[in-house]
Formats: C-alpha cells, sequence, structure tokens
C-alpha cells in the first residue's frame, strides 16, 4: 500500500505540469483519476485496520 500522501504528492504535481504544458510522458487524467481512487481504497483499508486495532466493530457513520 502506498501513502495517501505521496499519491496526493503525484497527483498534484502531475495536475501542475498539465496546467503548466509540461506534462511528461504517462501524465494524463486518466492516470490523476486512478492515482484517486487509489488514495481512496488505501484510506478505507487503513481506515479499516485502525477500528479493528481499536476494537470498533460496529457500523460507523459515514
Amino acid at each position: 500500500m502506498s501513502s495517501p500522501a505521496s499519491g496526493l504528492g503525484s497527483v498534484y504535481g502531475t495536475l501542475a505540469r498539465l496546467t503548466h504544458g509540461t506534462a511528461r510522458e504517462g501524465d494524463d487524467i486518466e492516470t490523476v483519476r486512478d492515482v484517486i481512487k487509489q488514495g481512496w481504497r488505501d484510506l478505507s483499508r487503513m481506515r479499516e485496520a485502525m477500528r479493528t486495532d481499536l476494537g470498533v466493530t460496529g457500523p460507523s457513520h459515514e
């Protein structure tokens, strides 16, 4: 699992390059979207692990 912070840093860098016209090979919106989706999956797994560690077994109030 990658760090959500590193994923966001990657997204920021890619979006900045796309905005400024200095995109690298592989920089595109689809890649940004995929990294963001992976970040949400990573955060969900992290949250689940933390809840388990704390002994919280009931449903969360999302």
